[in-house]
């Protein structure tokens, strides 16, 4: 499932978007938390469930 499918089917979407816009990358952390993902130092969204 993409990030896009997973916040859109948490309903973050909104949520995300608007943190997004605004740079708030504590709150995009928070919310990619949300749907098991975590934002890297590059940028990238990794799972939290995924074995290094």
């Amino acid at each position: 499932m993409t990030v896009n499918e997973r916040l859109s089917a948490a309903g973050l979407m909104d949520a995300f978007e608007a943190a997004r816009t605004t740079g708030d990358s504590e709150h995009i952390n928070v919310i990619l938390r949300q749907v098991g993902l975590r934002r890297g130092e590059n940028g990238m969204n990794w799972s939290l469930n995924a074995q290094d």
